[in-house]
Parts: C-alpha cells; sequence; structure tokens
C-alpha cells in the first residue's frame, strides 16, 4: 500500500505500535459519535482487532502523521462494488479546526482515483457533524440522500447525509492537480 505525502502530513498504513495513539486520540465521545463502527471507549487492543481486520481488503486505511505522530486515520471501504469506495475518517480532537481532516480527504481522494482507478466515491456523515458537512462540500462530494445509519458509540440509530464525487467531479476542483500530492 502507497504512502502519502501532504504538504504537512504523512498518510501510511497503520503499524500495531500506533495503536495506543490512536486509542488515546478516538477514545474521545466527541469523536467516536461520530463514526459508524467506532466503540466508546476505544482500547488499544480494539484499534489493534481493527488494523488486524484490514488484511482482508475490504478496507484500505491510513494513519495520519503530524512530525511522525498519529492524528487520524482515513480509508477507503471497498463494499459498494467494482469501481466505488466510501471515505471514512476522523481527526483527533487537538488536531480540529487546522485544516487536517480536508488536508487527509483531498489526498485519499487524489490517491482514490489516480491510484485505485475509482469511479465513484461516497461519503456520510451524520446529520448533527456540520464540521465533517463542510470538510466535505470543501472536497467537491455532492449531497444525495439521507438515511438512518447506526452508531456503535451512541449505541442508537441517528440520521446520516450522504454524498457522492466522481472522478471528473473531482478532477474540475481546483485543489485536485495541487503539486503537493505525492504518493511514494
Amino acid at each position: 500500500m502507497e504512502q502519502i505525502r501532504t504538504p504537512r502530513l504523512l498518510l501510511r498504513p497503520s503499524l500495531f505500535e500506533d495503536a495506543t495513539r490512536l486509542s488515546e486520540l478516538s477514545s474521545d465521545f466527541d469523536i467516536s459519535r461520530m463514526t459508524s463502527r467506532m466503540p466508546f471507549p476505544n482500547p488499544p487492543d480494539s484499534v489493534r482487532q481493527w488494523m488486524a481486520s484490514l488484511s482482508g481488503g475490504e478496507e484500505l486505511a491510513h494513519v495520519a502523521l503530524l512530525n511522525n505522530a498519529p492524528i487520524g486515520v482515513c480509508s477507503h471501504l471497498f463494499r459498494q462494488g467494482p469501481g466505488v469506495s466510501e471515505i471514512g475518517y476522523w481527526v483527533g480532537k487537538p488536531y480540529w479546526g487546522r485544516g487536517f481532516a480536508t488536508e487527509m480527504l483531498r489526498a485519499l481522494i487524489r490517491s482514490g482515483f489516480e491510484i485505485h482507478g475509482l469511479d465513484k466515491i461516497t461519503i456520510r456523515h451524520f446529520i448533527d457533524n456540520p464540521a465533517s458537512a463542510r470538510v466535505i462540500a470543501k472536497c467537491g462530494f455532492v449531497a444525495t440522500h439521507r438515511i438512518t445509519g447506526q452508531s456503535r458509540a451512541r449505541g442508537t440509530a441517528t440520521e446520516l447525509q450522504n454524498y457522492k464525487l466522481s472522478g471528473a467531479q473531482a478532477r474540475a476542483q481546483s485543489w485536485y492537480a495541487a503539486a503537493w500530492y505525492a504518493a511514494e
């Protein structure tokens, strides 16, 4: 799996030694409640179990590093058929409001279309998460529909807004061709 460099981040495959830091960051209810699959709290063993599940090929996950320290995760989930992925992501609370989520997402979008040959990428957020709505809009996604989905951390069903982005729509974005994207 490739590593992706952005101006400030390195996105690379997860390592078991990342589990403790990822657990610390994701064991914040404000993080886990905005995800579908993450438990609360999210102990290191749970993070390691998730990492071990990545070998099945259904999910291609990257840990985002800032100055060699994990700050979050972004991934392609390949569950919707050939040529399509759903992106999932989260950023630790100490790093909110600094553009890291947008930077991670844009790099993952570009790798999806340029490296993995995707035709379409989807993404969704719980409707009570306006910060994710803003990040998703900055990346050019188009809203499609709403559904009710589960949040493991919340233990309840909550409404989700779904979005899609085609390769043509992504390539039309001013950020897409930026020279900062580099896969290794």
